[in-house]
C-alpha cells in the first residue's frame, strides 16, 4: 500500500497525545473493511507488538514509519535513529496513529482483530534468525472488534504464565513503557482495558464426556439387538441419531452461554470479547468480510 511514498497520504488524529496526523499509503482507501493479523511477542523499541502496534507501524507507510518514531520530529527516514523519541513518546505516538486508522475503518465499514499467541519470542519478527527462542509456551489465538481490549487480554494471559520467559517478558514491557501503548489508545475512545474473555476451545472436552454417556446408557452386549445386515444398519442408525442429540445439546449449550454472562458491562460502550481459537476462527472472522 505504500510502494511510492510519494503518493502517501495522511489521517488526522483528532484527539491526539503526541501527534495529531498519521501516514500511510494511498491504497488504503480501496478498502472498507480490515482483518488485522498479528503475531504477538515481544518487541525491542515498543516493549511487545500486538494489535496496536500492527494498527500505527504496521499501516504506516516509511515516512509514517519515521513520524511515529520520531514522535512527530521528522518524515525522513535517515532521521529515525537520530532523532528517535522516548520510550513514552514512542509508545503514545504508536496509540495515537492506531486510533486514526481504527476511526477510518470505522467510518468506512469495519475492523476486527486477531492476535496469535504462539513462538511468542522477546523480539520482533523482523529480527528473522537472530530473535532468540521463544521461551513462553504457546497460548493460543484471540480474536475481537476491541484491539485495546485484545492487547490487555494477551498481556494479561502472559501475566499468568509461570514460564522461563515471563519475567523477561514482562520486564522488557515495562521498561520500554509498552503498556503505555493501551492506555493511552484507550484515553483516545477505541477500546477498553475492561473485557469479558470467552473460551470456545472446549469442546474436546464435551465430546469425551459425551461419548462416555453414550456408552454407558447403551444396550449390553447380545440384549435387544437384531442379527445380521439389518441388525448393524438399525444400530447405525441409532447411532447417528444419538450423535444428531448430542450436537444438538452442545449448540443449545453453546447459545445459552453466549445469551447470559456473569461479567457486568463495566465500560463506557460494549467491552471487547475474545474468542479462543477454534480452526473455524480465520474462515469465519473472513466470510463476515465477504461482500
Amino acid at each position: 500500500m505504500d510502494e511510492d511514498s510519494s503518493q502517501d497520504i495522511s489521517f488526522n488524529v483528532d484527539p491526539y497525545n503526541k501527534i495529531n496526523v498519521t501516514y500511510a499509503g494511498k491504497n488504503l482507501l480501496n478498502y472498507d473493511s480490515c482483518v488485522v493479523l498479528s503475531h504477538f511477542k515481544g518487541h525491542g523499541m515498543g516493549g511487545y507488538g500486538g494489535a496496536l502496534k500492527q494498527l500505527s507501524i504496521g499501516f504506516a507507510s516509511t515516512q509514517g514509519k519515521t513520524w511515529i518514531h520520531t514522535a512527530g520530529a521528522s518524515l525522513d527516514y535517515k532521521q529515525l535513529f537520530p532523532q528517535k523519541a522516548s520510550d513514552e513518546d514512542f509508545t503514545t505516538s504508536m496509540a495515537d496513529a492506531a486510533s486514526a486508522i481504527v476511526k477510518y475503518f470505522k467510518s468506512k465499514g469495519d475492523i476486527v482483530y486477531i492476535n496469535v499467541m504462539v513462538n511468542i519470542s522477546l523480539s520482533c519478527d523482523c529480527a528473522g534468525k537472530s530473535a532468540p527462542a521463544p521461551k513462553i509456551r504457546d497460548i493460543g489465538i484471540l480474536a475481537s472488534t476491541d484491539p485495546v481490549a485484545l492487547d490487555m487480554a494477551c498481556l494479561d494471559l502472559i501475566k499468568a504464565t509461570s514460564e522461563e520467559g515471563t519475567q523477561e517478558f514482562l520486564d522488557q514491557v515495562a521498561r520500554l513503557d509498552g503498556e503505555n501503548t493501551i492506555y493511552k489508545a484507550e484515553a483516545l475512545g477505541i477500546g477498553t482495558t475492561k473485557y469479558n474473555l470467552i473460551n470456545i476451545d472446549e469442546d474436546g472436552g464435551e465430546e469425551s464426556e459425551d461419548e462416555s454417556e453414550g456408552s454407558e446408557g447403551g444396550e449390553k452386549e447380545g440384549e435387544g439387538s437384531e442379527g445380521g445386515e439389518e441388525g448393524e444398519r438399525k444400530e447405525g442408525e441409532r447411532e447417528e441419531e444419538k450423535e444428531d442429540e448430542r450436537e444438538k445439546e452442545r449448540e443449545d449449550e453453546s447459545e445459552d452461554e453466549s445469551e447470559t454472562s456473569d461479567e457486568p458491562d463495566t465500560s463506557s460502550g460494549n467491552p471487547g470479547s475474545f474468542i479462543g481459537w477454534n480452526y473455524n476462527l480465520i474462515l469465519l472472522v473472513l466470510l463476515l468480510f465477504v461482500k
